[in-house]
């Protein structure tokens, strides 16, 4: 729902109200500025002459305002406005008719900024960046700051790596920016956060005023996946509040920055916010036309670095990003910082969106359709992908025998169940915190698989406790024939761009690793960024497939079955249903390499069986004819969708395969 609504909120028995704004377009887990409205003023007045409602229409973000006393018009002392921000905060998040990424911008005029800015100091976790103008020094800081957030191993009595038990509140590091007619009002917090943000002694004259960038060298956290970018900023001056181009200048500096991951420092990634325009960055729409008549309109990101086609001039590898659960294809894009990847290497990355849920979930959250169940109210989200991959190859200059999957949570159960019914769309696969079971009917084809897990995942992610992750792990050993779960060919510890994540490795009988496991320490369930890295830099780069489908991994052929990806067309390529006697012919063609060594069975056009099956004169493609009769339950359309499935086999290899095109039916 989007509109202005007005909270109720009831601190030590007062009455007072906070508003929520949310603009139309705002996205699902889309982005909020806490604002505070200055002493005196009216909420509505404030928000329009302020321009704050402007910026929210303009760039479909939501804003949570914080309001004084309504009985005096004038804030409390921070003891006091703590408590009522904190309440307020609680009940603007808890609601499920919007909903948040769980970690805000921040703008705070006067006292209620000076609250705002305990609220901060206090939760630099929550808090991507903050702006506060004429506000004044807190008395607790020294306080504050030696708060610790430390970490507890859930499923061990010690942690996997000692570095990582404890960080004090005073090194996390929130880019804010001051402006103040008078620095000497927040001498102290200025210093304190020029301590946190970890900055150069000296500051740079910009448009922020004194400006103190992040240390080069910084190690702290949060920004240790990427550049350091923070800065802490001061501007001598006064400021009307009612000055929209300084109500700009203010949302520009708060949204230079996203940040990810409010459960745990350890997990926590603070960088530069992608400018998709800046960065050319597509958000496109695919309407898929499913076999059984349904019809859906789905979202995919697209990003192509400008080096791209220097670094791959005979086409880029693509990495398919597939979010977590209620995580939309933007957000995700954002936070988990795939762009700088693929700047590194110069890939595609496409980050499909997943699909409204249903029950238990509420109905503002995205998932994955994972076990292709309830078709009549879901998508079939295998065969979004199948058509997505196709209109990728078609619209960028791509290499398909370097396709890659990468999922995280609801993602990666995602892309497990991609690699047992459909593993030839993909040259490797990659999962992060969690995974799906084996379907019935499970491909039996060779698939390149990774799943890393979080030291405190959401179960144990050890290999030595029985059940679940163990039985999967075991099951894919199994697959790819590559030994047993407690006998692992190698171990690799100090993985990754924090060298934090241990890598267990099973390999061929070439040496060749065709399963892969690792542990990253000291993080939670939400995907790191560190984790995306070693993806690419430890598994999706060293695998490919040649011009005939042949796996390589770092150039060396792979003794291992593969399944062709199996592609259709229909010939005629209009069926005319108008007379029913005659015949129609699918031929079948492997979209990389060809046929000629596979044995095809159990094929079936819409459900219907063929009158009979051959293999072409050079035997690269198969050719099914059907009776035009049986085809009589096609709808009638210039572009109906039509699926044949079927499966194929070789050396005790057995894939189910289904292909999909468009014809013109006459009815």
């Amino acid at each position: 729902m989007t509109g202005y609504y007005v909270e109720q909120v009831t601190v030590n028995g007062a009455a007072r109200t906070t508003k929520v704004y949310i603009p139309e377009g705002m996205p699902i887990r889309g982005y909020f500025t806490i604002v505070s409205v200055p002493d005196g003023w009216n909420t509505e007045d404030f928000l329009d002459e302020s321009g704050w409602i402007d910026i929210a229409d303009g760039r479909a973000e939501g804003l949570f305002v914080l309001e004084p006393d309504q009985s005096t018009g004038q804030w409390g002392d921070v003891a006091a406005e703590s408590a009522y921000i904190t309440e307020a905060l609680e009940i603007m998040e808890a609601r499920r008719f919007y909903s948040t990424h769980g970690v805000h911008y921040i703008a705070g005029y006067g006292s209620g900024g000076t609250a705002l800015q305990d609220y901060v100091a206090n939760n630099p976790l929550s808090v991507t960046s903050a702006v506060f103008i004429d506000t004044t020094d807190l008395g607790d800081l020294e306080q504050i700051g030696a708060q610790e957030f430390t970490f507890t191993p859930s499923f061990t009595d010690t942690g996997m790596d000692p570095r990582f038990t404890s960080v004090p509140y005073r090194e996390v590091p929130v880019p804010v920016w001051f402006v103040n007619h008078d620095g000497s009002n927040v001498a102290d917090l200025l210093a304190y956060w020029k301590h946190a943000n970890d900055v150069v002694p000296s500051a740079a004259h910009e448009a922020y005023g004194e400006v103190y960038h992040q240390r080069e060298d910084s190690a702290r956290l949060p920004t240790a996946y990427s550049e350091p970018v923070s800065k802490v900023a001061l501007l001598e001056r006064h400021v009307a509040y009612d000055d929209k181009q300084f109500t700009r200048q203010v949302h520009q500096f708060l949204a230079f920055y996203t940040r990810y991951d409010n459960t745990t420092v350890f997990g926590n990634a603070l960088g530069t916010r992608p400018d998709y325009e800046e960065l050319g960055v597509d958000v496109k729409s695919l309407i898929v036309t499913e076999a059984d008549g349904q019809v859906w309109n789905r979202e995919y990101l697209v990003y192509e670095p400008q080096n791209s086609r220097t670094v791959n001039p005979d086409g880029a590898p693509v990495v398919y990003v597939f979010p977590g659960g209620s995580q939309p294809c933007t957000l995700f894009f954002d936070i988990t910082r795939w762009w700088e990847i693929a700047d590194a290497y110069g890939f595609i990355v496409v980050v499909p969106c997943s699909q409204y849920s249903g029950p238990p979930y509420t109905p503002l959250e995205l998932r994955w359709n994972y076990t292709n169940g309830n078709l009549d109210a879901k998508a079939d989200d295998f065969e979004f992908i199948r058509q997505l991959t196709a209109v990728i190859d078609a619209d960028y200059d791509t290499d398909p025998g370097r396709r890659f999957a990468f999922g995280h949570s609801n993602g990666s159960m995602f892309d497990h169940g991609m690699a047992y019914r459909m593993p030839e769309y993909f040259t490797a696969i990659a999962g992060n915190g969690a995974s799906s079971d084996p379907v019935p009917a499970s491909a039996t084809s060779v698939v390149p698989m990774y799943l890393n897990m979080a030291e405190n995942e959401n179960g144990n992610p050890y290999l030595t406790n029985p059940g679940g992750r163990r039985d999967l792990v075991s099951y894919w050993l199994d697959r790819n024939d590559v030994g047993h779960v407690d006998d692992p060919d190698s171990e690799q510890a100090g993985v990754g761009l924090l060298e934090r994540t241990t890598l267990w490795r099973w390999n061929n009988d070439q040496g060749i690793p065709l399963y892969m496991y690792g542990i990253t320490a000291a993080r939670n369930h939400n995907v790191g960024v560190d984790t995306n890295w070693t993806a690419w830099e430890e598994w999706f780069s060293k695998w490919s497939k040649d011009g005939a489908g042949n796996l390589h991994y770092e150039g060396s052929l792979v003794q291992a079955v593969t399944s062709p990806l199996v592609a259709m067309r229909v010939d005629p390529r209009v069926l005319n249903l108008r007379a029913t006697s005659g015949e129609a012919r699918v031929v079948l063609t492997a979209d990389i390499g060809d046929l000629s060594s596979w044995n095809i069975s159990s094929i079936r056009l819409q459900g219907v069986a063929p009158v009979s099956v051959r293999s072409s004169t050079d035997g690269r493609s198969v050719v099914a004819t059907f009776r035009r009769s049986d085809l009589s339950m096609l709808p009638a359309g210039d572009a109906v969708t039509i699926s044949a499935t079927g499966r194929v086999e070789r050396d005790g290899m057995v894939n189910p395969f289904t292909a999909t095109t468009t014809v013109r039916i006459l009815k």
